[in-house]
């Protein structure tokens, strides 16, 4: 049976009240030698429940994982102070729960380093007492980085999937999958799926939300990931929705490599669709008009005269009279 500090302290005060109740049904010199007896007693009682301090990991432990919380629990008394700090001095942050009974780091630890862990107790009595334990934290075989992509500040299409891309293949893929979270607002559903043993893929069952906030986080530092694989820091990207921009591309989660516009500034943003513009109706091209093939040169041919038809007067008949030599006469 587990009692509280409280229930503890009010079973002090209970026997406490009894015994010197008791001294006071007895009188004389013999009952003053038996309150003095019975007051001591109730006091060393009320000393022995002295504050009981629990602190994890414990004492000299040895191999902790970064990825685990440091407690530090009291009973029978109230934290006044907690320190975390590495060897190097280095400060772990933390948070002391309002009743000053529990105390948690809220910062992550490193690899392979040693840490002293201080702390105050301040008994019901008022009495305060401190004590110190230290631990280390284990030197991972391998520890297992990775990248989310698309990359921080893209915009996501309306169906785009979200992965993460490690370092080394993955030995523990449930592990892997509980590290990771995807949530939007509004929230969408999705579903984690495996491509090849380096690519945990999250794809949303419904459109993203145009405009709306999409975060993608991989909490795995110090977690285990496999035998001896550990992660080396967390993982986080932002996103915006584009709403029903079609831009799945064959289901094909692909990096948002960066890209130069007209005016050569580099964006990582993934580039939207351009509007359909209607397409012209084709025209028949004309045909074109060919230069005439000069004329092969030939020797050029006579042209037949048209024949002429006789002169009326060419036509007769030319007279066989001889003429007359001047001077001699003409015979009859």
């Amino acid at each position: 049976m587990v009692v509280g500090a409280r229930g503890r302290l009010g079973a002090t005060a209970v026997l406490a009240a009894l015994l010197l109740g008791g001294c006071a049904s007895g009188g004389g010199v013999g009952g003053e030698v038996q309150d003095v007896a019975q007051r001591r007693m109730a006091q060393g009682m009320a000393d022995a429940f002295q504050p009981s301090l629990t602190v994890n990991p414990p004492d000299g432990a040895a191999g902790v994982s970064p990825g685990e919380r440091v407690t530090a629990l009291v009973a029978s008394g109230r934290l006044t102070q907690v320190e975390l700090r590495s060897e190097g001095g280095n400060k772990v942050d933390g948070a002391l729960s309002p009743d000053g009974e529990r105390w948690i780091s809220t910062a992550p630890l490193k690899p392979d380093t040693s840490y002293v862990l201080t702390t105050a107790v301040r008994a019901t009595s008022g009495k305060e007492s401190s004590s110190t334990s230290k631990f280390s934290t284990l030197s991972p075989g391998q520890q297992v980085g990775g990248k989310i992509t698309p990359e921080d500040g893209a915009t996501l299409a309306s169906d785009r999937a979200v992965s993460v891309v490690f370092d080394k293949p993955i030995g523990d893929r449930a592990a892997a999958e509980r590290a990771l979270n995807v949530s939007s607002d509004p929230p969408v559903g999705g579903t984690a799926e495996w491509r090849g043993d380096r690519e945990l893929v999250w794809r949303p069952t419904g459109p993203w939300p145009a405009g709306g906030r999409v975060t993608a986080s991989m909490a795995m530092f110090g977690k285990q990931l496999g035998k001896d694989q550990f992660g080396a820091r967390d993982l986080r990207a932002a996103y915006r929705g584009a709403g029903g921009d079609p831009a799945r591309q064959d289901g094909d989660v692909r990096a948002n490599a960066p890209r130069r516009d007209d005016t050569g500034l580099v964006s990582n943003s993934v580039p939207r669709a351009a509007p359909a513009t209607p397409t012209p109706r084709a025209t028949p091209p004309r045909p074109q008009r060919q230069a005439p093939a000069p004329a092969a040169r030939s020797t050029p041919r006579s042209t037949p005269r048209p024949s002429q038809e006789p002169n009326a007067e060419e036509s007769r008949p030319t007279s066989t009279k001889k003429k007359s030599s001047p001077g001699l006469p003409i015979l009859g």
